[in-house]
């Protein structure tokens, strides 16, 4: 049995108000760094034997601020926990209307729900092979870690799917054990902040 805590990233620092999808250079932003730090905190009394993050900024200080409970336990980056590639980065959130389905039908330049799904349970399965009867920390963006929840509950994967079923918050925790087939899926109660 194995046991993924799959984390969304803390809140950037977004001062211009676009959509950063992959774009570099989002850090965490201060009311972030307080997310991040209750989030370790929050995990400390569970012992990783792993910690991944996708390559992108914020979610390497999250993951950072995890390792900081996790005595010797660095992080590694695993590209397949990356945000969705969509064609809206840099713009901003008033350019882009409320609501706006990127999805579909799809437009040209985005990661499809579908190859997200795929890439994620491929990243998960090989969480989960790397560390047999382990436990992973991993730190990821809110579609990726939405569509795979999706896949994994055997929902469409559709937008409003995507939008009805607990979509994850920053610096949310949603624990998956695998024990053979899909894995038991819980969402943690959020971190109260740190003391």
């Amino acid at each position: 049995m194995t046991t993924v805590y799959l984390v969304r990233h803390a809140e950037p620092a977004n001062p211009r108000q676009v959509h950063y999808g992959r774009l570099p250079r989002f850090r965490l932003s201060d009311a972030g760094r307080v997310q991040a730090e209750a989030l370790g905190q929050r995990l400390s009394t569970i012992r990783a034997d792993a910690i991944y993050s996708s390559p992108l900024l914020r979610a390497r200080q999250t993951a950072a601020a995890l390792a900081r409970y996790q005595p010797g336990v660095r992080v590694a980056i695993r590209r397949g926990l990356i945000e969705v590639r969509n064609p809206v980065e840099g713009t901003p959130f008033t350019e882009v209307p409320l609501g706006t389905n990127l999805y579909e039908p799809p437009m040209p330049g985005i990661e499809s729900m579908a190859e997200q799904g795929a890439r994620m349970r491929h990243t998960m399965e090989a969480l989960v092979r790397a560390h047999p009867d382990g436990t992973v920390f991993a730190v990821s963006h809110g579609d990726p870690i939405a569509v795979l929840l999706l896949g994994y509950r055997g929902l469409p994967l559709t937008r409003e799917a995507l939008r009805q079923n607990d979509y994850p918050a920053l610096a949310s925790i949603t624990r998956l054990i695998y024990a053979g087939g899909s894995p038991s899926i819980c969402r943690l109660p959020p971190p109260s902040g740190p003391a």
